[in-house]
């Protein structure tokens, strides 16, 4: 399954507006998120990095760790988002550019002081929701060119991919519209 979620400033003003994008096998999903990807006013995160965003998040919330301890464990669950090279996947995200020789890299702490940029309360609760929108911001404010995106997109999506967690995103973003595609089976 595929999956994304937008953001939009200019439609919605300063609130967090979502929508998901949920998609079956072989539906092309991958093919969407590159064309997508294209458009200068929406930024996604690429690959498949917080498919399992939702299931990591709330085993680590049950230690209550510290607002710095759950960015962290978080960060080093999910590789990609600073470093394409750990765990490339499928997308084989090690391997960009035109000559495969380009990826995204920062260290953990470049990654985690960039989320930590976006709140002052270091005591701050962070709910699925608020760490979800500002790994987004993060990770443009880290890796998105600024030629195509001169100042902050218009519109974020990221590609949750499976829909096992699409009831945990509706709770996060009840207003968030669904987008569904099938692959249509072969007879």
């Amino acid at each position: 399954g595929g999956g994304g979620i937008l953001y939009s400033k200019k439609l919605f003003g300063e609130s967090m507006k979502l929508a998901t994008l949920v998609s079956g096998p072989g539906a092309g999903s991958k093919l969407l998120h590159t064309l997508l990807d294209n458009t200068s006013d929406l930024y996604i995160i690429p690959g498949y990095c917080l498919m399992y965003f939702y299931p990591h998040y709330f085993e680590i919330i049950k230690k209550k760790p510290t607002y710095k301890s759950l960015i962290f464990e978080l960060l080093e669950r999910l590789p990609t988002l600073y470093d394409t090279r750990i765990m490339p996947g499928s997308e084989s995200l090690d391997s960009l550019g035109s000559n495969g020789e380009q990826f995204f890299a920062v260290t953990i702490s470049q990654f985690a002081e960039k989320i930590f940029e976006l709140r002052s309360n270091e005591e701050f609760n962070y709910t699925s929701r608020e760490l979800l929108i500002d790994i987004h911001r993060a990770h443009y404010q880290l890796f998105g060119n600024k030629e195509t995106y001169p100042c902050e997109p218009d519109v974020y999506m990221a590609d949750i991919h499976v829909d096992l967690y699409l009831e945990q995103f509706k709770k996060d973003f009840p207003e968030a519209p669904v987008i569904a595609t099938m692959r249509r089976p072969s007879v």
